[in-house]
């Protein structure tokens, strides 16, 4: 007895190319926004313009800040209604790409950034004091995730090489499992 096998045809030179266009037209349209909200804004007289970047406001409250660092980057933060940073998206000391978002109060509690030694990905989330309490990234070419204490110390880690736990100094403890 013979058993009926369907099988999906590789996609053609032809057809990668036309989903690979659409998707490049896609990435155009979603950086064309920005631009036009800026310059929309510019046009409405709602802009003010500084040696080192533009302002934005609303009703006389500063909304926004559209500027370039010391070094030459630059960089753009959105506020709250009381100027508080809300988000952050820039680049590090080092040149490294990243996001900051931060709560209410304008406190930081989540950052998405690339290394600056390694280029890999770091997701990390804060707790209220600032501490980082969870960290996902790439280790030589490896996932890790990690979970600190309050006081910033490693708790946890799981990467590739096995799951270690941590006491309250950072110390490991003896219950940690290492991969075969």
């Amino acid at each position: 007895m013979q058993s009926a096998m369907t099988t999906t045809p590789a996609p053609t030179v032809e057809q990668r190319l036309a989903r690979l266009e659409r998707q490049n037209r896609r990435w155009k349209q979603i950086a064309l926004i920005p631009a036009l909200l800026l310059a929309v804004v510019c046009l409405t007289g709602a802009v003010k313009q500084y040696q080192d970047g533009i302002e934005v406001a609303a009703r006389g409250v500063r909304q926004g800040w559209f500027g370039f660092t010391n070094d030459g980057g630059i960089n753009l933060n959105m506020l709250g209604q009381k100027g508080q940073d809300i988000i952050y998206l820039g680049q590090s000391d080092q040149w490294s790409p990243m996001l900051m978002l931060y709560n209410r109060k304008g406190q930081m509690t989540a950052e998405l950034s690339v290394d600056y030694k390694s280029g890999m990905p770091v997701l990390q989330f804060m707790d209220p004091r600032g501490n980082s309490r969870m960290r996902l990234d790439v280790e030589e070419g490896r996932p890790a995730l990690a979970f600190y204490g309050p006081k910033g110390v490693n708790r946890m880690l799981l990467t590739s090489k096995g799951l270690s736990f941590y006491d309250e100094h950072g110390n490991e403890l003896p219950s940690s499992v290492m991969a075969q």
